[in-house]
C-alpha cells in the first residue's frame, strides 16, 4: 500500500514519514481582506518562512484572501504582502510586536 500524499500549504508533496509529529503541529488558517480592492496579489511573509515575501500566497475567494499553514507549535510574526510591494499588519491580529522599523508585526501563538 502506498502512503498517502500531504500538500504543504506552498504546495510541496510531502509523504507522511516525512511530517513531523502530528500532536506538534497545528493548522491555522490566515484570512485577509485588502483595504483596496484592487490588490492583485497577496503573501504572508513571517518568521517561519524566513520573511520571504514570495514564499506564500494567498488564494483570493471574492473580497477575501486566504492561505492554510500547517506549523509545529510556537510563536510567529508575520505580515502580509500586498502586490509584492506594501508590507500589512493583519488587521485581526490579536496581538502584534514592533518590527524595529516603524511598524507591527502580528503574532501568531501556537504554543500550546
Amino acid at each position: 500500500m502506498t502512503p498517502a500524499v500531504t500538500e504543504t500549504a506552498a504546495g510541496q508533496a510531502v509523504t507522511p514519514a516525512l511530517l513531523p509529529d502530528q500532536d506538534e503541529m497545528r493548522v491555522v488558517r490566515l484570512v485577509y481582506e485588502p483595504r483596496d480592492s484592487r490588490v492583485r496579489t497577496v503573501r504572508v511573509a513571517g518568521t517561519f518562512n524566513d520573511w520571504n515575501p514570495e514564499g506564500i500566497a494567498l488564494e483570493r475567494k471574492g473580497n477575501l484572501w486566504t492561505a492554510v499553514l500547517i506549523l509545529p507549535r510556537g510563536t510567529y510574526e508575520y505580515m502580509y504582502v500586498e502586490d509584492d510591494a506594501r508590507w500589512v499588519t493583519d488587521p485581526l491580529a490579536l496581538e502584534t510586536r514592533d518590527d524595529g522599523f516603524g511598524r507591527k508585526n502580528a503574532v501568531l501563538d501556537l504554543a500550546l
